[in-house]
């Protein structure tokens, strides 16, 4: 939970206990619609925090999937190289077969 999260739910337990606590049953439905709203915005704040930690994890494994691209690449280009120079310092056939 997020400290905002936190806060909001702490606000709605305030309401709710001052609530429990007044004789007036129009202030006590009051406090119960403004501890509902506070609830409300701590959800809204878990839910944006949720979202953000996804944001970050996506753009997170974009980069790592960047950075195994590349190396992959890398990789296969020093292969095909190292290849093409094994194959340019075997002698042909021919040469060997005239000697």
């Amino acid at each position: 939970m997020t400290e905002a999260d936190l806060s909001f739910r702490a606000a709605a337990e305030e309401c709710r206990s001052r609530a429990a606590k007044t004789p007036n049953q129009i202030e006590k439905e009051e406090l119960h619609r403004i501890a509902d709203q506070w609830l409300k915005l701590a959800q809204a704040a878990g839910v944006r925090d949720v979202s953000a930690r996804i944001t970050r994890l996506k753009a997170a494994s974009r980069s790592l999937l960047r950075d195994y691209e590349c190396e992959k690449s890398a990789t296969h280009s020093s292969a095909t190289g190292a290849i093409h120079s094994a194959k340019t310092k075997t002698p042909n056939s021919h040469s060997r077969h005239m000697t």
